[in-house]
Formats: C-alpha cells, sequence, structure tokens
C-alpha cells in the first residue's frame, strides 16, 4: 500500500500465487456510507444504479431466463457518497463490482475469475440452459502469479471523482535530460523550447479524453466530456495562434463552428455529453 503525499487517495498492489479453480476472488471495502444507489463511469460519463434491482423479487415467478443481481460493469471507478462527501475504488484492470453490506455501505470489486468451463447450464443464477457455446476453458483459471491494482479515493462534494481517476489511471510521463544522456538516442534535427504549453485549461468541470491528430489533414482533436449531474462549461485558452475551431462529431465531421474570443473558446457540455473540437 502506498499513500501519496499529495493525493487524497490510497494506492493497492497485490501480489499473490493462485492455485484454486472455479472461484472468484473479490476485495470488501467498508465505506460507513449507508448508500441505495451506486455511481460507476462508463465510456464518456457516470451511470446512478440501485444497490438492488427490484427485480430480484419477482424474477422467478416471471419465468426469467436469469436472476438479476446486482453486479454491474464498471469503466474505472465505482463510489458511494453522502451530502458532504464520497469514496470510490479507482481501477484500470478489474470491471465488475457489487455493493454489500446489512446497510449497503460496502464496495464489492472482484479482483479475478478462476473459470473452467464457459457456458455450464443448471447455474444458480441462470438454472436450466447453457449460455451459448458450452466448452471447456483451463487457461481461465487464472493459475499462477498474478499482479493487481487499485486506488480508493476520498473527496468532498465538490470535487470530480472522474478527474480524480483521470489523473490516476493517467500519470504525468516525462523524460528527465541529465548532462549526459542515460540511454543512447539517436540524432535528431528538431529542437524543442524548454517550456512550451499548447493549451490551458481554465475550467475544471469536465473530463479531458483525448488530444489527438486529426485524421485529415494538419489540426487537431480535441474531446472531452461532462460526467457530472450538472450542465458544465468546458473553457480552454489556447497559446498559439488559432483562425477557426469546429464542433466536429465522432468521425470528425464537422457540425457547426465555434466562436473564438481572444485565443479562448468555451461550450456548454450537458450531463454525459461528449464533445469534440477541431482546431
Amino acid at each position: 500500500m502506498n499513500v501519496p503525499n499529495h493525493k487524497p487517495r490510497l494506492d493497492i498492489k497485490f501480489e499473490l500465487n493462485n492455485q484454486a479453480k472455479d472461484h472468484r476472488l473479490r476485495v470488501l471495502i467498508p465505506t460507513g456510507i449507508a448508500s441505495a444507489f451506486s455511481v460507476s463511469d462508463n465510456q464518456f460519463g457516470s451511470i446512478k444504479r440501485d444497490v438492488v434491482d427490484p427485480a430480484i423479487q419477482v424474477w422467478e415467478e416471471e419465468n426469467w431466463d436469469e436472476r438479476p443481481d446486482s453486479i454491474y460493469p464498471m469503466l474505472s471507478y465505482v463510489g458511494l457518497s453522502n451530502d458532504d462527501y464520497g469514496i470510490s475504488v479507482l481501477t484500470n484492470s478489474t470491471r465488475e463490482y457489487e455493493i454489500v453490506g446489512g446497510k449497503f455501505d460496502t464496495i464489492a470489486i472482484t479482483l479475478f475469475r478462476s473459470i473452467g468451463f464457459l457456458g455450464k447450464e443448471e447455474m444458480v443464477r441462470r438454472p436450466g440452459r447453457p449460455s451459448g457455446i458450452k466448452l471447456p476453458t483451463p487457461d481461465s483459471q487464472m493459475i499462477g502469479k498474478l499482479s493487481l491494482e487499485f486506488a480508493i479515493a476520498t473527496y468532498n462534494k465538490e470535487e470530480n471523482v472522474a478527474r480524480i481517476t483521470k489523473e490516476y489511471l493517467t500519470p504525468i510521463v516525462s523524460y528527465n535530460k541529465i548532462p549526459y544522456d542515460a540511454m543512447k538516442l539517436n540524432e535528431f534535427g528538431v529542437k524543442t523550447p524548454l517550456e512550451f504549453s499548447f493549451f490551458r485549461e481554465r475550467s475544471s468541470s469536465v473530463i479531458l479524453s483525448t488530444l489527438k491528430k486529426a485524421e485529415r489533414g494538419d489540426g487537431f482533436v480535441l474531446r472531452f466530456y461532462n460526467a457530472s449531474e450538472n450542465e458544465e462549461y468546458a473553457f480552454w485558452q489556447f497559446y498559439d495562434e488559432i483562425d477557426q475551431v469546429y464542433n466536429v462529431n465522432l468521425n470528425e465531421k464537422v457540425k457547426e463552428e465555434v466562436f473564438v474570443n481572444d485565443q479562448q473558446v468555451g461550450i456548454n457540455v450537458r450531463t454525459n455529453q461528449v464533445k469534440s473540437i477541431l482546431f
């Protein structure tokens, strides 16, 4: 376990040697926050789910094929919160969680599953038929040494857990050139300035997803989204001279021109909306 002195989180790493078959290993994280719902993320936003699916009361009498357990997917975080603060689990590997406990105040994260057979019939959660193709999967038993990492973050109601997660998953990477080359590098003809800034984010309400070279032409695409429950205003300051900025879709097809004022661009972004600008 590592406790960064400048970040509101605990970094946790498991190293284990799995020799058991056909099982699931979970870690339980008590939060002390009794909850009726959880919040996790998806590709460009967040989703709120009940800790218990109400259909669990009727699935048998209505002859459902599968029991609607409250075991849900996530992309990179899941959390519980109250009116004052929240606690979330951040991860770039495991994608499954469940909220458990007598007061539904504990986050259960699936670290891994050992699966020796795919599509078995007569399961507790799926009685009767097999699910699709039925075949053995011995390599999915996850036998051997495993290394698993995740983090636990705390935050107040004013902070954005999606941004905290993004910073955890995409840390700043740099190369420190000491007086001599630490590694053998090819000769290069481009000289870069000691300091350079492409643009600056003037608001912290949206999540920067991508900055990339445009698929067509010499422009750049900046993509961002709003994972909060409210409409937010994205505000960017560019340091290079830009003549035109366009709102584009995910295929980078121009939808409309965006107003530029003194090298600054501002765009309203609705909840769970993704925006891309071309400049």
